[in-house]
């Protein structure tokens, strides 16, 4: 078999039949709704358990990154792996002085908040950056995981004032990016909008689809990207406004603003947003078209960020410099102006992000730069 386990989105909330699986973590923290959380470490254990529960303060009080492992007790890779990366982990915690923190999440018992990170494969370890989110993310094996996690942690400590570089850096300032490749995310989803509702619909992911659409966080985020996609504020989105924002987000691929204006006239229409052409998509319909989109794009890691990539790389030579990127959100801020209500931010997350002061962003520092995920849940389960 596979060294790595799959899990089909089917499975992600019906998993509640595995043999129970009993873990015992030396180091605790007491967790205080006015106080920082307090680590006891004993044993050498580096590596803390978390539950959903706990997660927003624990990640977001690590001084300076936050490593964290998905695991489930009824994954052989993720038990072979565990004392590997404990092993390591007690390593860079001790020369790092504490400032890189390591925690654990049982997937059986806190599987919203594994769907929520988009946990599609086990083991998995993303690193966050406290005020920032999710920074990077990959899956692993015991062969393989102490080289891999010394790569990753490689681009954030290989300046001594990178970390806190990126600690210092205020949330705000990637906000732009991030609403930049969720507006180029929108025009993806009118251009495959056949493909995204045919995996979407499908029967075999119908649980990962309830979740999807009942998460008040992600419906939230659509409402808000509707209203800045809805330029005359009449409750749809017509042709010609996702011909505007193909025109302000510059996407140069020559096959895609035909294939963005087939898509927004096949799918717009009124009442459920399934209508004529001559009339708009609503906000139910808008809802629909992502949900499928995320649904089909799930498994996908981080590859749904590329087109927002490719269009910010004007060049097309495989990097993203700071005149491409601010060159853009220039033309994105003349139509969008509450995307940039913090766009002087942005020169400084470019710098942050740039992990090899090549003064370009490669497409790792781009998802690093772009992935933005704060994950404030609701914390029930």
């Amino acid at each position: 078999s596979s060294p790595t386990m799959m899990l089909s989105a089917s499975l992600l909330l019906s998993l509640s039949t595995t043999t129970a699986f009993n873990c015992c973590s030396c180091r605790t923290y007491s967790l205080h709704a006015t106080a920082s959380p307090r680590c006891t470490v004993a044993a050498g254990k580096a590596v803390v358990d978390v539950s959903a529960a706990e997660w927003e303060r624990v990640v977001s009080h690590a001084p300076e990154l936050a490593v964290v492992k998905f695991y489930a007790p009824w994954c052989r890779t993720c038990m072979t792996m565990g004392p590997v990366l404990e092993r390591e982990a007690a390593k860079v915690r001790s020369s790092s002085g504490g400032q890189i923190e390591f925690f654990q999440v049982n997937f059986k018992e806190n599987k919203a908040l594994c769907m929520r990170e988009r946990i599609f494969q086990l083991p998995a370890i993303h690193l966050y950056v406290p005020g920032i989110g999710r920074v990077a993310r990959f899956t692993c094996t015991a062969a393989n995981v102490a080289p891999k996690l010394r790569r990753v942690l490689a681009r954030f400590t290989s300046q001594p004032d990178r970390l806190p570089a990126l600690r210092s850096l205020a949330s705000v300032a990637v906000e732009p990016i991030v609403q930049y490749q969720q507006l180029v995310g929108a025009l993806q989803a009118f251009a495959n909008a056949d493909e995204y509702e045919a995996q979407g619909g499908d029967q075999s992911k119908a649980k990962l689809r309830d979740f999807i659409e009942t998460d008040e966080a992600w419906l939230a985020e659509l409402q808000a990207l509707f209203a800045t996609l809805d330029r005359n504020s009449d409750g749809t989105i017509d042709a010609g406004e996702i011909e505007t924002a193909i025109d302000a987000l510059g996407v140069t691929d020559a096959a895609a603003p035909q294939e963005l204006d087939q898509g927004v006239h096949g799918r717009t229409g009124g009442g459920s947003g399934d209508g004529s052409p001559d009339e708009g998509l609503t906000f139910s319909g808008f809802v629909r078209l992502m949900t499928s989109k995320a649904v089909a794009e799930y498994s996908l890691a981080d590859k749904e960020l590329l087109p927002a990539f490719r269009a910010l790389d004007s060049d097309g030579d495989g990097t993203i410099t700071m005149k491409e990127m601010t060159s853009t959100m220039a033309r994105v801020c003349a139509t969008y102006p509450e995307v940039c209500a913090d766009s002087d931010l942005v020169p400084s997350a470019f710098d942050a992000f740039d992990f090899d002061g090549s003064g370009a962003l490669d497409y790792e520092e781009f998802v690093a730069l772009a992935s933005r995920r704060t994950s404030k849940l609701q914390t029930a389960e």
